[in-house]
């Protein structure tokens, strides 16, 4: 038992020197070829810089000049020194143009003026051994400031719980893809993914919502078809950024009423579940344009379908509903007349009831806004 309780905060410590030692080696890298550009071209001590006491480069310094030569290499057995260091652009970001040091260090580094919007796209993509935790950990220590993570079809049990292995990516990662794994629940330090916008879960063995998730407050789009879900908590409603959410294939039977705090909800998916009912506060969804409820247990046309103005895809097929209330003929968006039960185009639900053993294809997805 001592020896399983030990194994985690090993690998906690583990991350946590990796990346202080990844962050200290970087710094120190960056501040000598700093050192080293502030002493060829202005007359200024780079020491002084750094302390504040000059706070722009000289007014003839300010215009871009191209990337400055390298150093001459450094003797054999001789200390490395400022001067021996190669000029290369930083790792950080350009700044914004503007005055000041910032944008006139990124012009020498360059040899062109600052971009207010650098851009750029880091993918890590990962299919090792779904019991190496360690690896994918390793995986995820050396790719920092990653954009978006794909760990979809693995057959991952669980993921790095170090909180030192995420940190590294939450001001950066904007899409976490891990479907088509055997994932029971998610480490606590998801959920300091301050900027993840889409959340890909589907086909794993979720039973409950892990409570990182409610802490994605960005959130745009979740997928968590194909689980065991049997609800969601009743602080679902906090994910208010939702603009789609996918819940196909699960056993939910019920839906909290913080559900109406969805307002930017536009596409609901919730075939193939056990909902007998809506709860009341669904009528307040009033930005929700398609929702699919076939193959559940409804017995009646939900009233609360009537408020959604712009609802333009409705699927009831394959429920027990036997009338439809004359209010639906008043609903704009669907049109006139009524279609008891529309066929309308929507995700097939999984028909295999462990899906994690198959990756399985995903429904067209909308391009973010």
């Amino acid at each position: 038992m001592a020896a399983q309780q030990s194994e985690p905060s090993l690998l906690d410590l583990r991350a946590e020197l990796a990346v202080a030692r990844a962050e200290n080696e970087q710094l120190l890298q960056q501040m000598s070829r700093l050192a080293l550009v502030v002493e060829q071209h202005t007359p200024y001590d780079p020491i002084e810089v750094m302390h504040g006491r000059y706070a722009a480069p000289p007014a003839a310094e300010n215009a871009p000049a191209a990337p400055a030569a390298p150093a001459a290499q450094p003797t054999a057995g001789a200390p490395a020194t400022a001067a021996s260091l190669p000029v290369a652009a930083p790792a950080a970001a350009p700044p914004a143009a503007g005055g000041g040091w910032a944008p006139w260090l990124y012009a020498r580094f360059t040899g062109k003026e600052a971009s207010p919007d650098p851009g750029g796209e880091k993918l890590l993509k990962w299919a090792g051994n779904p019991e190496a935790v360690d690896e994918l950990q390793d995986a995820l220590l050396a790719s920092a400031a990653a954009t978006e993570v794909r760990l979809d079809g693995v057959g991952l049990s669980r993921l790095p719980a170090a909180p030192a292995t995420w940190r590294l990516h939450a001001a950066s990662l904007h899409t976490l893809n891990l479907n088509g794994n055997a994932l029971s629940e998610l480490p606590a330090a998801i959920g300091t993914l301050g900027c993840v916008r889409r959340l890909a879960l589907e086909g794993n063995l979720l039973r409950v919502l892990p409570p990182c998730v409610l802490r994605l407050s960005g959130l745009q789009e979740l997928w968590l078809g194909c689980n065991q879900l049997s609800g969601l908590p009743e602080a679902f409603g906090e994910l208010r950024a939702l603009v789609d959410l996918w819940l196909v294939s699960n056993e939910i039977s019920y839906l909290p009423a913080s559900f109406g705090q969805l307002a930017q909800l536009r596409r609901l998916e919730l075939s193939a579940n056990a909902l007998a009912e809506l709860p009341r506060a669904f009528s307040r969804l009033t930005a929700l344009r398609k929702l699919w409820l076939r193959d559940n247990s409804l017995t009646a046309f939900p009233q609360q379908l009537c408020a959604l103005e712009r609802l333009a895809t409705l699927d009831l097929e394959n429920n027990r509903i036997t009338a439809l209330p004359r209010a639906v003929g008043h609903m704009p968006a669907l049109g006139a007349p009524p279609h008891p039960a529309p066929t309308l185009p929507t995700p097939s639900p999984c028909p295999h009831p462990h899906p994690c053993l198959r990756r399985l294809p995903a429904p067209p997805r909308p391009p973010f806004r």
